[in-house]
């Protein structure tokens, strides 16, 4: 509160304030609230769900083998199975048509790689994604966390359980003006704007929630949700972010100022990207790597959240996990230890 002074009261008088100690003994204090603790949200995978099924695409003989074995498991499980192509007896499954059967699908399982689940993901645009629960295949297997060969068991868990856990991901959409033309979607992992195939660096006015920031000259600027933290944004030189703090990433490729260093700000922060009028060079949109294409002068790109997030299945500690793929398969900080020494300094 303000005194008339306009200088904030202590709402302690001086007799009364609290030491910190005491401070971590308060029932709301930030130190005990289990308010702060990362937590799950529960729900409940119902009978005889609608499950689709999708697999890496191209020729593999192990892949082929275990799709099959999915394939029968869920039918034994008394689901309805989706696949994207026709497999087994067409009695057994259904060929997944987007228009018709979008808005059944309760569960989608991925075998592959993290590009298998963007593909899952981005099948659910512009709507309510299901549960993913998705086994790693791949040569990464960041977001597909579970080894392909824990399916049977995690399958089991996950149909057989009352309520199971899901670690929800944001996802970011983005609009671009160009005069009259009006171009939407969603991204996962990141908003690229770069220099393309120009040898040169582009401008970039950028904008937050409607202030002028600053204007970024470099290889391209790269805006990121959390889980994209370890994709692009991790090799430019941003920061890695876990899922659960509600953030967005702007991170600058080869930027002209060294100067120019990554931030992190709020989610509910909304990112405007302008190319100038008289910028030299056209630059270059895509989206987690997909669908490039070039951007006009004038051209606004508007980012914020989308109301869609993405379900993951939990079947773990979300923190444990989380710390492990960092350290096992981005190989964070591995490095060889020092050797002690034969007479360690006593400073």
């Amino acid at each position: 509160m303000e005194n008339k002074q306009g200088i904030l009261d202590n709402p302690y008088s001086q007799n009364q304030t609290p030491n910190l100690s005491s401070i971590r003994n308060l029932e709301n204090s930030v130190f005990i609230n289990t308010k702060h603790i990362y937590q799950k949200v529960k729900i409940q995978i119902p009978q005889n769900p609608h499950v689709l099924l999708i697999r890496r695409p191209g020729h593999d003989p192990i892949l082929d083998s275990l799709f099959e074995q999915t394939i029968k498991l869920l039918i034994s499980k008394d689901c309805n199975v989706y696949t994207e192509m026709k497999i087994l007896d067409g009695n057994q499954t259904n060929l997944f048509i987007k228009e018709q059967n979008i808005n059944k699908i309760q569960l989608v399982i991925t075998l592959g790689g993290d590009g298998t689940v963007i593909w899952a993901v981005n099948l659910f645009d512009g709507k309510t994604v299901p549960p993913i629960l998705a086994f790693n295949m791949g040569s990464l297997g960041f977001i597909a966390k579970y080894p392909a060969s824990s399916i049977i068991e995690v399958i089991n868990t996950v149909l057989e359980s009352e309520n199971i856990f899901i670690d929800l991901h944001s996802k970011l959409t983005y609009t671009i003006y160009e005069g009259e033309n009006i171009l939407t979607g969603t991204c996962i992992n990141e908003v690229c704007i770069d220099r393309g195939i120009n040898g040169s660096l582009i401008e970039l006015e950028v904008y937050l929630n409607d202030e002028y920031c600053t204007v970024a000259i470099g290889d391209g600027l790269l805006i990121a949700t959390p889980n994209g933290s370890t994709a692009y944004s991790l090799s430019a030189g941003g920061s890695i972010v876990h899922c659960a703090i509600p953030s967005i990433l702007i991170t600058p490729i080869c930027p002209h100022s060294l100067s120019f260093r990554p931030i992190i700000v709020p989610d509910s922060v909304i990112i405007k990207l302008k190319v100038p009028e008289d910028s030299r060079y056209l630059p270059w949109f895509n989206i987690d790597g997909l669908n490039k294409r070039k951007i006009s002068l004038g051209a606004v790109i508007e980012i914020r959240l989308s109301e869609f997030c993405i379900p993951y299945v939990a079947l773990d500690d979300g923190y444990s996990n989380w710390i492990g793929r960092l350290r096992d398969i981005l190989g964070w900080n591995n490095r060889q230890r020092q050797k002690s020494l034969k007479n360690p300094s006593t400073l």
